[in-house]
């Protein structure tokens, strides 16, 4: 599904340990979107006189309005109502509650500020509509049963609340009451319609042709005539006439079909049109049947053996190459003199590398195995297998920390605790124990602060297992996190500001230790302590959000596509680069995207220039890194990718590890156990950051194509480095 051909390799592995077992790949080649246009993103205009902007997140009908998503008006101070106001929507629903694949324990949003402030929405058992809000940390709600025609025919909808009662109303016609008393809470969360922005995997299923909110209690009757003192009043109907300029690849429910699956047929190794996704590169890693083991990596001469796993023909027909690698860097390349290996046999062979080793450094040999000669379905060059071998000959370098002869000093207040060396400086906060600023020459890098995160936009797989509302405590857990005690002394140059936090999942804890050096640099030590009874993480690392100008991405890690920590074999290590939203994949249904495994260093440069970041893996343990080109919640709550905004931020993981993507099924099935973050132990993780200078990149396109295919104007195939 979607986003999958997690533990892949594991699978294939195991096929060949047993001699009478076959293998296969059951799945479809090309997912099965259907190119279609909808509205644009700003297209549906609040009518009220406070002109509230807002995102369409789903498709628009003219004769049922909004269906198959839903929409998410920006934060105003006119809906952060406390005291009598109603909800109106006039909506029909296509089953009780959500779509397909979807389970909400908070019911199934119709007009929601979140699920701490105001919200109206279908039980969750799909019988029921309820009105509540959140008074003083309570939240107190009303509910009436469905209208017996709820499936055929469209109903207006209110929520009332006087200050003293809670009221729903069905056409103009009270159908329930209860005696409530308080102001209602406001949070920060963004009114939604069909869609919830504090539960976010919550959808309603059905039809709205109009939402409006009233900062006063109106009477039933009201709430079917004309409202002229509506503080957000949306009309789908008349935003479905605007213009269909907005293309996108349709799956089930955008034809506003029903029943439908959603986008479980979204489901191949190629886009709808025909790009590969990045799983393509992992299906052809282990698929395979060639393949290279080092014998002897002692000496500069490397030994290997080749194995031909083909049943029925010898290696012929192939041409082989070797590529020596440095800290990521080709330092010798030359041909392998590849004999004839009958099929499923073996050879041995050496490589002279004629290199020096540096015991400082790490060294990789790639081996690669391209057609000899045309044939009718591939050209000569095209490549077929390829292996690479880490070998013995030294380490991966500390990252150089810079020299300085002056100190750096610190300043303290209740609310943060700054430190500045030159023209940088950092500041933490002592309520949260985050990074909230670094700047050089006053220019800031962070647009939110770095703190924990244990979340992902959950994927396809993640869905199909329900893990929103399995792992959901996880979600807000380390931006949530508090800290207990924060310190900071003098350490010869550097100043040590230690931050103890607690998490709030179960008994959960962490320490961030921040060193920053005469020079400006931060190395940050994170040691983060899962207790109590907690499902599994999906993700343990650290989030921020950089300008959106530091979109040049440069790592030595796996890539150049996205891979993780179940499916990086098809990934291969070198220096890679690209531009953020290059990097992050738009799967036909959003959902976690962009990430890279075995990341010993990242840069993230302004594209014009001028301060940039760079990240450093310290201690023994490699990194994973991922960027999106918007926020988080914006790749969750879209339906599609044309529903994700462009934002004007970068966010940034650095990450221990994030959990398996799995792949066995997409309906239940977790990631395999070798592949979960249990809730138990200690996770420990290290970094360092540096600010910089640069000057404007030169970039080179990203390559679209799959390897061997012609490049556009071209008829030669020009096959992927590796």
């Amino acid at each position: 599904m979607g986003k999958s051909s997690g533990n892949l390799v594991d699978y294939w592995n195991a096929i060949r340990k047993e001699r009478l077992l076959q293998g296969g790949f059951i799945w479809d080649w090309k997912d099965q979107g259907l190119m279609r246009n909808k509205q644009a993103m700003d297209a549906v205009e609040d009518a009220s006189p406070n002109k509230i902007t807002s995102r369409l997140c789903g498709s628009l009908s003219k004769d049922e309005g909004l269906y198959g998503g839903g929409v998410v008006v920006n934060s105003s101070p006119a809906l952060d109502l406390t005291g009598p106001l109603t909800l109106v929507a006039e909506i029909r629903g296509n089953t009780g509650g959500g779509g397909n694949n979807r389970e909400s324990a908070e019911g199934y949003p119709i007009l929601t500020k979140g699920n701490t402030a105001y919200a109206m929405n279908v039980t969750a058992d799909g019988k029921k509509i309820e009105f509540s809000i959140q008074s003083k940390g309570v939240r107190q709600a009303v509910s009436v049963a469905l209208p017996a025609d709820w499936h055929q025919a469209f109903h207006t909808i209110a929520g009332i609340y006087d200050g003293a009662h809670l009221s729903l109303a069905i056409d103009g016609i009270q159908a329930g009451t209860r005696a409530v008393a308080g102001p209602v809470d406001t949070n920060s969360n963004p009114v939604a319609v069909a869609l919830d922005t504090d539960e976010v995997s919550r959808r309603f299923d059905g039809s709205i042709r109009r939402a409006t909110v009233c900062a006063r209690a109106l009477t039933p009757e009201q709430t079917c005539q004309a409202i002229s003192d509506a503080v957000l009043q949306l009309d789908f109907i008349a935003a479905a006439a605007k213009p269909q300029d907005c293309s996108f690849y349709a799956f089930g429910g955008d034809f506003n079909d029903h029943p439908n699956q959603e986008s479980f047929c979204c489901n191949g190794l190629f886009m709808p049109d025909l790009q590969a996704s990045p799983q393509f590169e992992e299906v052809k890693k282990a698929y395979q049947d060639i393949h290279t083991r080092l014998t002897d990596g002692s000496t500069p001469t490397v030994a290997i053996e080749v194995r031909n796993e083909r049943f029925f023909r010898s290696t012929d027909d192939l041409s082989g190459s070797w590529k020596l690698l440095k800290d990521g860097v080709e330092l010798s390349k030359g041909d392998l003199t590849l004999p004839a290996i009958a099929p499923q046999q073996s050879a041995k062979l050496s490589i002279a590398t004629h290199c020096t080793p540096d015991p400082n450094s790490e060294y990789i040999l790639r081996l690669r195995y391209d057609l000899a000669n045309t044939t009718p379905w591939h050209p000569k060059g095209m490549p077929v297998a390829w292996d690479e071998l880490p070998l013995p000959w030294g380490q991966r370098p500390q990252p150089a920390m810079e020299k300085s002869e002056s100190a750096a000093t610190v300043t303290e207040t209740a609310e943060r605790i700054t430190l500045h060396a030159g023209d940088v400086s950092a500041a933490i906060d002592c309520h949260t124990g985050a990074l909230v600023s670094y700047t050089r020459k006053d220019k800031e890098l962070l647009l939110a602060p770095l703190h924990l995160n244990f979340w992902r936009p959950t994927t396809n797989n993640d869905r199909g297992a329900q893990l929103y509302n399995r792992l959901k405590i996880w979600r807000k857990a380390g931006q949530n996190a508090t800290a207990t005690r924060v310190t900071a002394k003098p350490d010869g140059n550097d100043v040590l500001v230690t931050a103890d936090l607690t998490i709030p999942a179960g008994q959960s804890s962490a320490t961030l230790t921040y060193r920053f050096t005469g020079a400006g640099q931060l190395a940050v030590d994170c040691s983060f302590r899962p207790s109590g009874n907690l499902p599994m993480i999906p993700r343990i690392g650290m989030q921020a959000q950089l300008e959106a100008g530091c979109a040049s991405w440069t790592w030595f890690g796996k890539g150049p596509h996205e891979n993780y920590w179940d499916r990086n074999s098809g990934a291969w290590t070198t220096v890679h680069k690209g531009i953020v939203p290059e990097l992050f994949h738009s799967y036909v249904d959003p959902q976690e995207s962009g990430n890279r495994t075995q990341v010993r260093w990242a840069t993230f440069t302004n594209l014009m220039g001028g301060a940039g970041l760079r990240v450093d893996a310290t201690g023994k343990n490699l990194l994973e890194m991922a960027a999106y080109p918007c926020l988080p919640d914006q790749i969750e709550l879209a339906r599609h990718p044309v529903d994700i905004p462009l934002t004007k931020v970068v966010t940034l993981n650095i990450d221990h590890r994030q959990m398996g993507l799995g792949g066995t099924n997409s309906w239940g099935e977790l990631p395999l156990e070798a592949y979960r973050l249990e809730p138990k132990g200690v996770y420990q993780w290290s970094f360092l950051l540096t600010v910089f200078q640069t000057p404007p990149p030169r970039l080179t396109p990203m390559r679209s194509l799959p390897p061997g295919f012609p490049m556009p104007g071209g008829n030669t195939p020009v096959p992927t480095e590796r």
